[in-house]
């Protein structure tokens, strides 16, 4: 049965297939997120107790170049294109 958690990580997904290398839901229950790349740069978004949570990487980094809480998911999956796009 998909959950409503798992209907909006899946919104996500869909708006990021054509901009990224790579995009899909990982992790289990609670604990799922969603990863994308996209030539240098990656994120990783998952909920929060404070919202939506977004980790912006580099990929010459060790560590996110960036971490950011949304209210909404479409607010975090404009910033995650612009990040993408941007590579």
């Amino acid at each position: 049965m998909i959950d409503d958690f798992q209907r909006q990580l899946g919104g996500v997904v869909s708006s990021l297939i054509g901009i990224t290398a790579e995009v899909c839901i990982r992790g289990d229950a609670d604990a799922r997120f969603v990863f994308a790349s996209a030539k240098s740069r990656a994120i990783e978004l998952l909920k929060s107790k404070t919202g939506i949570w977004v980790e912006f990487w580099d990929a010459s980094e060790v560590a996110p170049r960036h971490d950011y809480t949304f209210d909404s998911f479409a607010s975090a999956t404009i910033a995650i294109v612009r990040w993408l796009q941007a590579a």
